[in-house]
């Protein structure tokens, strides 16, 4: 018998059986055949039609910007809102109590401001005129004594006291200009 593997024609007669033999075999061990489609990309609609209810995951909070007591509420615990709906309304006494004050204010501004065209500008404008008056009289008097005092005819501390007076009436006259400009209309 080993006489028969060994031989050429034994040892392929040996191959070709276990070929049949596994051509026999092989479907049972692999399984059946599918068929096979190539894959594609497409939309996919699926609509489901269900009844349920919604929770919200947190609860929302809600707050006034100003502090006031409440006159009237407009809705209740789990009514649904949107954005702009009244809510509530607060009494507006303290509101309307200061809209008061302020137009007070306002008034007095105004009032001060008319008093200041009618009063303060004028009085600044006189104040000025008196101021120049009194400069150009301390600068005349300035150069009298000075010439008068070269002569001989007046002292050194005389000379000196008319300086003086002259540099006051310029401080003044030029701070009698300052009022009177800022109490003009533009202040200029």
């Amino acid at each position: 018998m080993k006489a028969r593997l060994t031989s050429p024609g034994g040892l392929f007669a040996l191959i070709v059986v276990a070929l049949i033999g596994g051509y026999v075999i092989y479907p049972s061990f692999a399984g059946r055949q599918v068929p096979t489609v190539a894959s594609k990309r497409v939309e996919l609609v699926q609509t489901i039609v269900a009844t349920g209810r919604v929770i919200t995951p947190s609860r929302v909070e809600l707050g006034p910007v100003v502090v006031g007591t409440v006159s009237k509420v407009h809705v209740r615990e789990g009514d649904t809102v949107k954005a702009g709906t009244v809510l509530a309304v607060l009494k507006d006494d303290e509101p309307r109590a200061a809209v008061a004050q302020a137009s007070g204010a306002l008034a007095e501004a105004a009032a001060r401001v008319a008093q200041l065209g009618n009063l303060a500008a004028p009085l600044a404008e006189q104040s000025l005129m008196q101021a120049e008056a009194n400069f150009i009289w301390a600068r005349d008097e300035l150069e009298r004594t000075r010439r008068l005092a070269e002569r001989g005819f007046f002292s050194t501390a005389k000379a000196e006291e008319a300086e003086r007076n002259a540099a006051v009436a310029r401080a003044a006259r030029d701070a009698a200009l300052a009022q009177a400009a800022t109490n003009r209309p533009a202040g200029l």
